[in-house]
Parts: C-alpha cells; structure tokens; sequence
C-alpha cells in the first residue's frame, strides 16, 4: 500500500504521565509555567483527532463549563496560539497541525503521527485476544503495563473529559496486570507475579484482587514472612482509611498461610526466630478480630484450669446522642481512641477493631479495680487528645468465662 503520510513532519506524542509532543525530534512539554488552555486545547485535538467534535462541543470542553464572553474568538485566539507553539516546535513555516475544515477545527491526520495512547489500545486489544500465542499475549500485556507509566494526562486531570478517559486507562491498566498474573501463575512464575502486583499497587493500594494475587505468589514461592506482612498489612490498610474488617474476604489466603503444608525448613530455632516479636514494640498487641478469637479461645482455657482473671473491654464511638458520628471524624476518633488504647496497655494486653468505631480489648492479670484504673485513664486521655465535644468513648467491662 503505498503511503499517504506527508513526510515533512514526523509527530510522536505522549500523553501517559507528563504530556509531551516532539516533531522531528525536537520535544515540548506541559511544564509548569505554561499556558495550561493553550495545552488543553492541544491534548483535546490531538486525542480526538479521528473524530469530528463541531466549535460548540469544543468550547464546552476547553472551557468545561466556565463562562466565556464570547466563545467563537476565544477559541479562534486559542488556535492562534497553539499553531504558533507548533510551528515554533516544527522549525517550519510551512506546516499546518490544526486546520479549519467543514466548519470546524481538526488535527491535521496528513503527518506521520505515532502517540503513546494509541498504542496503549492497540497493545490492550491484542493482549486479550485469545487467538495470539501465550508468550505473544504476555509481551502485549507487559508493553500495556510499561506504556501506562504514572497514569493518563495527570495534569490535566481537573476536565472532565480527561476524567472520563483516564478512567477507562485505569481500568484496563489492573484488568492488564490482574490478567498477566493469572498467566504467569499458572506457568509458575510467582517471582514475576510478585514484581509487577508491587508495581500495580504502588498506583492502586486498595486494589483487592491484586492484594490476594500478592500474597498468593509469596505463598507459592516460600516467602512466609512477606506473605504474613502483606496480609497484616492490607488487613490494617482497609481499616485505618475506610474502617472495614477484610479479614473475612481475606480469610482463605490466612488459611493458606497457616497451613501445615507450607515449608518451614530450619528447625525449631528457625521457627522461634520468625515468631519473635521486635523487643522494643511497646504497648498492647493490635491484631485482626480472627486473630483475636483465636487468642480469646486459648486463654480462656488457660483460666479454665489457671483461675488467673482476665476481662474484656469494649470500646465506642458515639456522639452525644449514642448515634454513629459521620465517617470522616468517626475515622479520625478512631485512629485517636486505637492509639490511646495501645500505648495505655501493656504488651500482654489484646486490641482489635471490632466494628466500625469500636475496640474489643483483652485485659489480663489484673483485678476489676485496676481494670476500671486503666479505663479512666484511656477515657481522660481521649477527652484531652481528641476535643471534638460531639464524639466521647463508652466502655462495656466483662470478665471472660
């Protein structure tokens, strides 16, 4: 086929992280400083340049709602400018990157033109077709995975329309990286599985699926501790930003990690070591409520034959109508009350988020007196560290039988 491409300017465009345009090797871009409309207007063309988008959708775009006295010569003075930062970049006098045509502004397509988006969707169409090879449909999702860099536009992320797209790149980001995990998986590659959720997760931590995949590859290639830490770690994640026990979604992938079966070469020594808590952790142990069930069900059976008092203590939030405060200072009270608990406790005490808003606390080797001490003394402690007068603290005392 013989090509139509105008070879006077070869144009290559970047719109995954910082936005750049080059022609003929001469780059630009939207560094700060710039005029970010004249930028807008440009990435807008350019991203719709297969398409036909009459002035007024133009406007309503560039301008995303914003008033604008008189649209038709702002836009005009608008493609001024952008024309002669094209030209400038060019080096030419004798090109045209945006032409006026059937009533309308457009990119001028007669350029040889290659742009990093565009590539994105061919990379992400040809990764998920079922009909190329296993080692071709890895390439294509790995290239889908380096061309998204940090993320579509960033800069220009205040339009809607860039909203809308950006979106649907994100989307097909995970949907890439979840995919190529489940490949290389099942070819046994938890090594590269463990490289590229890290790197996923870097750009979206409250990715669930990519959470277990993480801690499914350190399973499967022995790395208990990183398994455990991931796991606590996505357990305490969820509850400190949105207050949510995972600890049922998570609980198959705990199941996995505290099952006989998994390799503990070494010995005893070895295992001593890896359950050795750091000596200079101080406070009460704060634990998930699964953990705290199972350590709940063993002491009581150490009482049960020891006599040895231990109570639970439930923590609450509430404002002064006994009602749920709203989530965001019931967030911040709670991260409060959670650090107050810990640090008043000592090391052989018990904590775990119960509810949104609430501590269960195992308090042991301690009469009921010294139990009511240490509960003043957290609930003076919150009043003084948290003075929001619409949010207090109760506290239901038990002893365990």
């Amino acid at each position: 086929m013989p090509n139509n491409k105008d070879t006077i300017a070869a144009i290559d465009v970047k719109m995954f992280g910082e936005f750049s345009i080059s022609i003929n090797g001469k780059t630009i871009t939207d560094l700060k400083g710039r005029t970010k409309r004249v930028w807008l207007l440009i990435q807008y063309l350019i991203l719709n340049r297969n398409n036909t988008v009459n002035i007024e959708q133009i406007v309503r775009d560039i301008w995303d709602g914003q008033p604008c006295g008189d649209p038709e010569n702002a836009l005009k003075n608008l493609i001024y400018r952008a024309r002669i930062i094209l030209k400038t970049l060019s080096g030419k006098n004798n090109v045209q990157f945006i032409l006026f045509m059937n009533g309308t502004y457009a990119w001028n397509n007669r350029y040889d033109f290659t742009a990093d988006f565009e590539l994105f969707d061919r990379t992400f169409n040809e990764a998920n077709n079922r009909n190329n090879s296993i080692e071709k449909r890895i390439y294509y999702y790995q290239r889908t995975l380096e061309l998204y860099r940090s993320g579509f536009l960033p800069k220009s992320s205040y339009s809607k329309w860039v909203v809308a797209r950006a979106a649907r790149y994100d989307e097909e980001y995970v949907e890439s990286a979840k995919r190529l995990c489940g490949i290389l998986m099942r070819l046994k590659k938890n090594r590269e599985v463990i490289s590229i959720c890290k790197s996923a997760l870097n750009k979206f931590p409250f990715d669930e699926s990519l959470r277990k995949l993480l801690i499914a590859a350190y399973v499967n290639t022995g790395q208990r501790d990183n398994a455990f830490r991931q796991y606590n770690d996505t357990l305490k994640l969820y509850y400190d930003e949105y207050g949510i026990d995972m600890s049922s979604s998570f609980g198959p992938y705990y199941g996995k990690l505290t099952n006989s079966s998994f390799a503990m070469a070494g010995g005893i020594d070895v295992i001593k070591k890896d359950l050795k808590e750091d000596a200079n952790v101080r406070g009460a142990y704060f634990c998930d409520y699964d953990i705290f069930k199972c350590i709940y069900r063993a002491q009581s059976r150490i009482i049960a034959r020891t006599g040895q008092p231990v109570f639970l203590l439930l923590f609450t939030l509430s404002d002064k109508e006994g009602s749920r405060p709203l989530p965001a200072e019931l967030e911040n009270a709670s991260n409060k009350l959670r650090e107050i608990i810990i640090t008043s406790l000592r090391r052989g005490d018990i904590i775990a988020p119960y509810s949104v808003g609430q501590f269960i606390v195992m308090v042991s080797m301690a009469s009921y007196e010294h139990v009511k001490g240490i509960i003043n003394r957290i609930i003076k402690k919150f009043k003084f560290d948290y003075r929001k007068k619409n949010i207090e603290a109760n506290v239901k005392i038990a002893p365990m039988e």
